[in-house]
């Protein structure tokens, strides 16, 4: 990459505070997601990278949404608003999942916290095929993220 790519880069993720966006952004996206929903980053360049990495280590085992709501679950075993059929349906359906194990096989490595699951633990790349066929997927990554 040329220098001068590299310092109007440099220069629009300073003014536009793009790395602090990324990380209020994916706290808040994760706080949105429904029990086993999952959140997919694709990131282009090594420092988005770092941060999403490192929000989703944070995330795991810290939820950065609602104390409260998560401690409703672990005393009460329920989401606020959830109805009783919802309840065993979900509790159901992470039974079913443990059973049957990951029959995804870009999932095989992950990374379990107490609020969510690092599906790629490290991150997806494009194969060779696909970066002949579009030349600038070549420096992006892939890391998903799925909510307990």
């Amino acid at each position: 990459m040329k220098t001068s790519i590299r310092v109007f880069q440099a220069l629009r993720i300073a003014v536009n505070d793009e790395l602090k966006t990324l990380e209020s952004t994916l706290s808040d996206a994760f706080a949105c997601l429904s029990p086993k929903g999952r959140l997919a980053v694709i990131s282009f360049h090594s420092l988005e990278d770092r941060i999403v990495k490192q929000s989703f280590l944070n995330i795991i085992d810290k939820d950065p949404s609602n104390i409260s709501n998560i401690e409703t679950v672990e005393t009460f075993g329920h989401i606020p608003g959830e109805t009783r059929y919802n309840k065993h349906r979900r509790k159901a359906l992470a039974l079913e999942s443990c059973a049957q194990g990951s029959s995804e096989e870009w999932s095989k490595h992950r990374k379990e916290g107490k609020y969510a699951t690092i599906l790629t633990k490290k991150p997806i790349r494009p194969t060779i095929e696909e970066e002949s066929v579009n030349r600038r997927c070549r420096s992006a990554k892939l890391r998903v993220l799925e909510k307990n």
